[in-house]
């Protein structure tokens, strides 16, 4: 075999001053597939070399009455000895490739089946030395198993038994069985299915079966072992599900203690949920997944909450958005809802429901054929929530407007009250920057004392007043000053926001102070 070495491979590109801009990553990830993309070319062309070695050996041979070949002799190409995958050297491994195929221990059936889902994408070019005509039927030799899907070529689970082991059926068997275990998750699932779930694709069609479906590597994984990037999706009618990112640290966001605790729970489940089920024996004793409700007044940080859960475990969040989802032509809501769970499916991404009592809201006695959908659409959604093995959470103003069904789905619900005076107290100190400068009279323990906000409203009230002090020490500049600006915030400004603040407040929650009164009084 070929040395595949990092340094002897890539010497030459140390001299590209191009190339050294690069991360390194690439390098590795490149380095990796190169070396797997050359295998399987060698393979297949051990393998091809033997079969039609084989053929022309039968040609040749005298007619004799025996119908089968003996295994041992040359007309068989089950028994020929195929190059060995390369291994990785723990200790060396330079990219995301070849540490996913140490750490997975993939057998030589799964690796060669993930290698073979890279080659449509990285080397086309590879897989159509299967595509060669059949001279006395003028068809593609049907054993090799390459498919074509929009011009390109495709492996499939034929293209997998007939390089393991030509025409050997139990080797066609071992493979026929990885496929359906791969494609749904029913059988005993080996270290092997575990590893490769969510990593190749393999969309069955009805008519035929796992065996004749293409072998292709799903988005994500195909960036992780190219670019090593995270996969995000667009928002679309595909997948009707927004990537939120927030620049927010963990210690910015004010809870009370009990409520911290539950949340707590969530993210020791969300980093250690997988350990509890794999190590400690609760497969099948658990539901998969985690399913969490948020609900209380509005602007009391349940958003933040769930992204910044994300955040703290390395896991992707995605907002679902009601406006692309819901539909006013039957069934169609459902099927918008199936494209979000599906795509999240055995991903690491927390699904975030905001407004959650739009999707998940009581069911009604059935008296019109709309009462029947509606409820239909709900009866789904309990299935369908309780079947997803990710983790989502719900966000609701009001918990009543869930259908209580909804209830004991959930592993956890969470109340998000208003804050206390010393929660508010701590909102209004973190808000303020360091260097704005407030006015000797702005006592904000009167403020966090006198008023019931909500988060929400403190950082609105607190933006209104920056941006005034942003506006003046600008005109200052205008006029030619050359002072340092001096960020002053303003007794008068507060004094607006707050007022506007409770004036503007539809909550259920009765806000305390006098919108017209005189804030320090």
């Amino acid at each position: 075999m070929q040395d595949y070495s990092f340094d002897s491979d890539y010497s030459s590109h140390s001299a590209d001053p191009i190339t050294l801009l690069e991360p390194p990553i690439l390098f590795g990830n490149a380095l990796d597939l190169t070396q797997e993309m050359a295998c399987c070319e060698l393979i297949i062309q051990t393998r091809l070399h033997a079969y039609f070695k084989a053929m022309e050996t039968q040609q040749n041979a005298e007619p004799t009455r025996t119908t089968y070949s003996h295994p041992e002799t040359a007309a068989d190409v089950s028994s020929v000895c195929l190059p060995a995958m390369p291994a990785f050297n723990p200790t060396q491994q330079k990219g995301t490739y070849s540490k996913f195929v140490v750490e997975s221990r993939l057998s030589t059936l799964a690796r060669l089946a993930l290698a073979l889902s890279a080659a449509s994408e990285l080397r086309p070019g590879l897989l159509e030395m299967l595509l060669i005509r059949n001279e006395a039927t003028g068809l593609p030799f049907s054993e090799f198993g390459v498919v074509i899907d929009h011009d390109r070529a495709y492996a499939t689970g034929e293209t997998l038994a007939f390089l393991l082991g030509g025409n050997d059926l139990l080797n066609r068997f071992q493979v026929q069985s990885f496929l359906e275990g791969l494609q749904n998750g029913k059988r005993s699932i080996t270290p092997d299915l575990q590893a490769l779930k969510g990593i190749i694709e393999l969309k069955v069609d009805t008519s035929l079966g796992a065996m004749q479906a293409p072998l292709r590597l799903s988005n994500e994984a195909l960036q992780r072992f190219t670019t090593a990037t995270p996969f995000r999706p667009e928002c679309s009618d595909a997948f009707p599900a927004k990537y939120v990112e927030i620049d927010v640290d963990w210690d910015q966001l004010v809870l009370p203690p009990s409520v911290t605790k539950q949340v707590t729970d969530i993210q020791n489940y969300i980093s250690y949920g997988e350990r509890l089920v794999q190590q400690w024996g609760f497969k099948g004793k658990v539901r998969p997944g985690y399913r969490a409700l948020f609900y209380g007044p509005p602007g009391t940080g349940k958003t933040l909450t769930a992204c910044l859960l994300g955040r703290k475990t390395g896991r992707d969040v995605y907002r679902v958005d009601i406006s692309l989802v819901v539909s006013k032509y039957i069934g169609e809501t459902e099927k918008n809802l199936e494209k979000v769970f599906a795509m999240a499916e055995d991903k690491q991404w927390i699904l975030f429901f905001d407004e959650a009592d739009a999707l998940f809201g009581k069911r009604n006695q059935a008296n019109t054929a709309n009462d029947q959908f509606a409820n239909q659409n709900v009866a789904y959604l309990l299935q369908r929530i309780e079947e997803f093995n990710g983790v989502a959470i719900l966000a609701s103003n009001l918990k009543d407007n869930l259908d209580e069904a909804f209830y004991r789905r959930f592993e956890s619900m969470i109340y998000f009250p208003l804050p206390d005076e010393p929660e508010r107290l701590l909102l209004w100190q973190n808000g303020f920057p360091e260097f704005a400068l407030l006015e000797a009279d702005i006592d904000l323990s009167a403020l966090a004392k006198k008023y019931t906000l909500s988060g929400a409203n403190i950082i609105n009230v607190i933006r209104y007043a920056a941006m005034q002090s942003i506006s003046r020490v600008s005109l200052v500049g205008m006029s030619g000053s050359d002072s340092e600006p001096s960020y002053a915030i303003k007794r008068e400004d507060l004094e607006y926001a707050i007022a506007r603040e409770l004036e503007a407040s539809v909550s259920g929650h009765v806000l305390s102070g006098d919108p017209h009164g005189d804030l320090f009084r």
